[in-house]
C-alpha cells in the first residue's frame, strides 16, 4: 500500500471541470465498449465520481473506487477491489502518480480487477503528467498483464485499451475517426 503522503499527493489532482463528464474521452470509450450487463469499475473516480454518475445515467452498471481523503462512503465502494469487472477504467489516473512505484502499484491494482476476458482503459493527457511517464512506458507495463494493447492519440491525449483475449478494436471508429495516431500490440 502506498504511503499516506503519496495518496494525498494523488488526491490533490482530482478535478471537477475540464476533461470531465462529456468532455472526457475515456468514459466515451467505456460507453461504446460496455454493455448494460457488464460490471464496470471507475478506478480513481475522484471525490464526486462524475464519470460514474454520467455512465450510470446512461444505464451502465458502474462502481466508483477512490483512495485516501477523496473517498466518500456514500459514493465510493470500499470493497470494489475485491471483485472482478468486465471493464475497468481510469480517467486521468496514471498521469498523476508521483513516482514509478505508485504508477506500477496503480496499474497492478487495476489489472487485478479485470476479468479474464475483460478490458482495461486508461489515458495519458498532456497535462498533468507528474511523473513524466511516456506512452511507451505505459504500453510496456500493460503488456505485462494483457495480450493486446491498443493505443490511440486524439488531440494530444493517449488512450490505452488493453485486453486479455483476442479483441480487435477499431478505436478510430469508436472515436468518430478523429485520431492522430493508432497502434496495436499483440503479446506472444
Amino acid at each position: 500500500m502506498p504511503s499516506f503522503a503519496k495518496i494525498k499527493s494523488v488526491n490533490k489532482t482530482a478535478r471537477n471541470s475540464g476533461a470531465v463528464g462529456k468532455n472526457a474521452i475515456v468514459p466515451r470509450i467505456v460507453e461504446k465498449l460496455a454493455g448494460v450487463k457488464d460490471k464496470i469499475l471507475d478506478f480513481g473516480s475522484g471525490p464526486k465520481a462524475i464519470h460514474t454518475q454520467s455512465l450510470r445515467a446512461k444505464g451502465l452498471n458502474v462502481i466508483a473506487h477512490e483512495i485516501g481523503e477523496n473517498r466518500n462512503l456514500e459514493i465510493h465502494d470500499q470493497n470494489a477491489l475485491r471483485r472482478k469487472y468486465d471493464v475497468v477504467f481510469g480517467s486521468n489516473v496514471v498521469n498523476v502518480q508521483p513516482d514509478m512505484e505508485m504508477f506500477v502499484w496503480t496499474i497492478r491494482k487495476m489489472q487485478k480487477a479485470v476479468r479474464k476476458a475483460g478490458i482495461l482503459i486508461v489515458n495519458l493527457p498532456t497535462s498533468p503528467n507528474k511523473l513524466g511517464i511516456t506512452r511507451i512506458r505505459i504500453s510496456k507495463e500493460l503488456r505485462l498483464y494483457f495480450s493486446r494493447v491498443n493505443v490511440v492519440c486524439r488531440n494530444g491525449t493517449w488512450v490505452f485499451v488493453a485486453t486479455r483475449g483476442i479483441l480487435y478494436l477499431n478505436l478510430s471508429s469508436i472515436l468518430g475517426g478523429d485520431v492522430n495516431y493508432i497502434e496495436g500490440f499483440d503479446v506472444n
